[in-house]
């Protein structure tokens, strides 16, 4: 019998002392060494191609696997890349680039200036990356590792532009060969922190450290998103410790604050959230009927049935953010009247109402504006009908005008008004999907992206969001605030999108 407990006792010791090697001291809870990271969003991309990629979630997928020459961070201040540093010349039209000699693509070759020559020729094809090419007339190699760009015109933030996820480089061979395929199967493509591995149809999408990285290897080697649009079972995933970071809803910040196992973060957000108007579409062309609409909800009411709360983000009457150049305090989101409401409607000819359609994608909180919305338009005589559709077809319908109204949401490069404006209400533009057009305010834009001096940009700007204000070619809803639950045993600091880098994250 002695044996026996002798023996017991020593398998007890050992298996104490495997379990002890897996865990580490992080100061709160002992946490198991793990070399994964694993972050749910609520929808995936349409495609991971850094030149044909149009929402939240590809940029989410494109930033970890593929550099530009710079990269803006999350305080939207410029960081060297792929570029060493640059040189603008006097009138603010030729950026000539000193690159990197030490930097070769996951397939292992090496990078040159012909290779960022090829994507920008790329992007400058494209109608998803127009917002941050239409300014560049040519791009040129000095050498393979000199390059220069020359605008037709000076663009205060064109820097910003450089390190936009629309013109991080690509190999042309793999491009080449890949084909159509290229949308969903990048292995070998970039030269960011991460390779793409897979993305199987169940919408996870694995990534593995690059070991050459010429920043240095990633401190985590394996990274995952996974996609789960219901907001309780990406909160309940991270409880159960399936996820370590999740985009949760505001409801759900009470289960995970004050707790030693997890934590919360909610920054401030710079992600646009509005609802689109066909305005090529009867009865949407006519801006009355936008009004009324606008005029038939109360905004912070919406943010509450959206959100949860007003935690959830900061209601707005324009595409400008409080502390951008053209911010208006005078604009004030319509409030909710019903009878004014009612007499923009007969004045448009709908006295007697009409029905429609708005078309979400399934993540709740856009669901949840749809329903809000078609609550608030029954009572000015509006029967609207919900349609919720994937990501990737949501944007293809809208794009191609196939829709009467969509919820939405805009992720820009930088916080610079242009990239709002412009990229949403210029006539033609790839993200002015409402089909507005205004000669007067396409004139004022023109007219502020090449503007140098602040207080004269200011003035054009607020002169542009007065047009808006009054034509309501889409319904401006809120700034959404990225919130943020994660495993207490991460570093990690939330960034002002829903957009988060994996190089930047380690385990305590």
């Amino acid at each position: 019998m002695k044996k026996i407990i002798k023996i017991v006792f020593s398998l007890l010791v050992v298996l104490l002392v495997m379990g002890c090697s897996e865990k580490r001291d992080t100061g709160t809870t002992a946490a198991v060494v793990k070399d994964t990271i694993k972050y749910t969003r609520a929808t995936g991309p349409a495609s991971i191609d850094p030149q044909n990629a149009a929402n939240a979630p590809s940029f989410q997928v494109t930033r970890q696997i593929f550099d530009g020459l710079v990269n803006v961070n999350r305080n939207f201040q410029i960081e060297p890349k792929l570029a060493t540093d640059w040189k603008i010349s006097a009138d603010a039209l030729t950026y000539t680039f000193n690159l990197r000699n030490d930097v070769t693509f996951h397939n292992g070759d090496k990078f040159t200036a012909h290779d960022l020559q090829y994507t920008f020729e790329r992007a400058m094809g494209s109608p998803f990356c127009a917002l941050v090419t239409e300014m560049i007339e040519e791009t040129r190699v000095i050498n393979d590792y000199t390059f220069e760009v020359f605008l037709k015109y000076p663009y205060a933030p064109m820097m910003e532009c450089f390190g936009s996820t629309f013109l991080r480089v690509v190999n042309r061979k793999v491009v080449e060969e890949k084909g159509e395929a290229f949308s969903y199967d990048v292995t070998g493509a970039g030269t960011g922190p991460y390779q793409f591995v897979s993305w199987p149809e169940s919408n996870q999408i694995v990534l593995k450290a690059y070991d050459k990285y010429y920043g240095g290897k990633a401190a985590i080697e394996n990274a995952e998103i996974l996609v789960i649009p219901d907001a309780t079972t990406r909160a309940l995933a991270l409880e159960n410790g399936e996820v370590d970071i999740s985009f949760i809803a505001v409801n759900d910040i009470p289960q995970f604050e004050g707790s030693a196992k997890f934590a919360v973060q909610v920054p401030p957000g710079n992600v646009y959230n509005f609802v689109d108007f066909n305005n090529n579409r009867p009865p949407f062309d006519n801006k009355l009927v936008r009004q009324a609409i606008a005029y038939s909800c109360d905004k912070t009411e919406l943010l509450i049935a959206s959100q949860g709360s007003v935690q959830g983000g900061t209601v707005t009457a324009l595409a400008i953010l409080e502390g951008q150049s053209g911010f208006d305090a005078s604009l004030v989101p319509y409030p909710k009247d019903i009878e004014k409401a009612k007499q923009l409607m007969a004045q448009a000819g709908y006295a007697n109402g009409f029905s429609t359609t708005i078309i979400a994608t399934d993540d709740a909180f856009r669901r949840n504006i749809a329903t809000y919305l078609q609550s608030c338009m029954r009572e000015i005589g509006i029967t609207a009908t919900i349609e919720i559709q994937q990501s990737s077809a949501q944007q293809a319908n809208m794009r191609n005008g196939n829709y009467e109204m969509g919820c939405m949401g805009f992720t820009p490069t930088s916080v610079d008004t242009d990239f709002y404006l412009y990229g949403l209400y210029y006539t033609g533009t790839t993200y002015n999907w409402t089909g507005y057009s205004n000669s007067n305010l396409d004139n004022i834009l023109l007219r502020a992206r090449s503007e140098q001096d602040s207080i004269r940009r200011d003035s054009l700007y607020k002169e542009a969001g007065r047009i808006l204000y009054e034509d309501m070619p889409d319904l401006p809803t809120y700034i959404i605030n990225s919130v943020f639950a994660y495993d207490n045993n991460l570093n990690f600091i939330a960034p002002p999108t829903p957009i988060v880098d994996f190089y930047e994250i380690s385990w305590k």
